[in-house]
């Protein structure tokens, strides 16, 4: 569990800071899925 929150915890920080959240963002929810 906390592996998963640091995880979108740094998605989130990346998304907020770069614009490359979307390829960043799309691996993230084939990982989930």
């Amino acid at each position: 569990m906390k592996i998963k929150n640091i995880m979108s915890e740094n998605v989130v920080s990346i998304d907020k800071n770069l614009n490359i959240c979307d390829c960043l963002r799309m691996m993230y929810k084939d990982n989930l899925s």
